[in-house]
């Protein structure tokens, strides 16, 4: 089996781990660049490049590839951590502790060969999660 193929079933082991909610059509106020594995950005066919801090997939109906959005958009909104919840208040009926947050990012990270937002995972790491919602993005 491909180094593609294998990372792929992975991903999609992964994916079933994080809780899916209904986010407000057109909204992309949790986007930004978010690092993709070899597998999710094959399956992307008009491959774009970020520029600054936006996502390049932010279109004004939303995220142009929600059904193939990498692993960490994913999480944006399921992890109960202020840098993680979405800023509306939407969410799955049961929230992933920051725990289990951190526990797929290490194994994205893995995948992806390492971490954006260091400062994020160690937080989630460290369990500081909850219901303080200072740190909101």
């Amino acid at each position: 089996m491909s180094a593609i193929r294998r990372e792929g079933r992975e991903i999609k082991r992964l994916r079933l781990l994080i809780p899916t909610f209904t986010c407000i059509p057109g909204c992309s106020d949790c986007c930004g660049p978010v690092p993709f594995s070899h597998w999710e950005w094959e399956k992307i066919s008009d491959q774009r490049k970020a520029t600054c801090l936006d996502c390049p997939y932010d279109g004004e109906a939303g995220c142009e590839i929600y059904e193939d959005r990498p692993i960490m958009c994913r999480l944006f909104g399921t992890v109960d951590h202020p840098q993680l919840r979405c800023p509306h208040g939407r969410g799955p009926e049961k929230m992933l502790t920051a725990q289990e947050g951190a526990a797929i990012a290490d194994q994205y990270a893995k995948l992806v060969g390492g971490y954006r937002n260091d400062e994020l995972v160690e937080h989630l790491r460290a369990g500081h999660g909850g219901s303080d919602a200072s740190g909101s993005r």
